[in-house]
């Protein structure tokens, strides 16, 4: 039986409620099934929308369930609808310790992806990076990865950027870290983003 008719477009809603309680339904019971539909729909451009949704929604809550699948939310990447592209890369995030070596792989194409899409495709590249330090092998390249995102992020991203590198920061980029927050803490225009920032730096001290 199809699982589209509980999608939120298909109901009529306007709002995401009907998407998430079919991802967390569909989570609990690992409908492999329900899983491929939303896939094979995301093509469909009356529905696409709320496929993704309930995609990474699915994706939260049991991440092995949608791993196998990074190649279809990578391609989305470079999708012109931006719902799809964010929407992917938020799934990507939620999938990232399950797909790490694929992740490293596809680095360059996930940053191209950060670098023109919208400030959530960006937000959730940079978790998906903090989440690879993690890895002893992957934390170099990542790591200046996450440095580059660093110095490129607007004013207002700047801390959550710096607060997010912070959880997983591994020792010997500790130094380098500190030097990039004291370049840029007298340049932040509110007081409220460098008294976040100096936050930091206190616990690097």
């Amino acid at each position: 039986m199809s699982i589209l008719s509980k999608l939120s477009t298909a109901q009529g809603l306007k709002d995401e409620t009907a998407n998430i309680a079919l991802a967390i339904q569909i989570a609990a019971n690992e409908d492999q099934e329900a899983i491929n539909e939303l896939l094979e729909n995301l093509s469909n451009r009356k529905l696409q929308n709320d496929c993704i949704k309930t995609l990474y929604e699915i994706a939260e809550r049991k991440p092995t369930l949608i791993a196998p699948y990074f190649s279809i939310f990578l391609y989305l990447l470079s999708s012109k609808n931006n719902r799809l592209q964010w929407g992917a890369m938020t799934a990507i995030y939620s999938i990232a310790d399950q797909t790490a070596s694929q992740i490293v792989d596809s680095l360059d194409q996930l940053e191209l992806a950060a670098t023109q899409g919208s400030v959530i495709t960006r937000d959730n590249f940079v978790k998906t990076l903090v989440k690879l330090l993690k890895h002893a092998e992957l934390q170099e390249e990542t790591f200046h990865r996450l440095l580059k995102q660093l110095k490129q992020a607007p004013d207002n991203q700047y801390p959550m950027y710096a607060e997010e590198i912070m959880k997983e920061l591994p020792k010997p980029f500790q130094e380098i870290f500190k030097t990039a927050l004291n370049q840029r803490l007298n340049d932040l225009p509110k007081e409220s983003q460098q008294k976040r920032i100096t936050k930091l730096l206190k616990k690097l001290a």
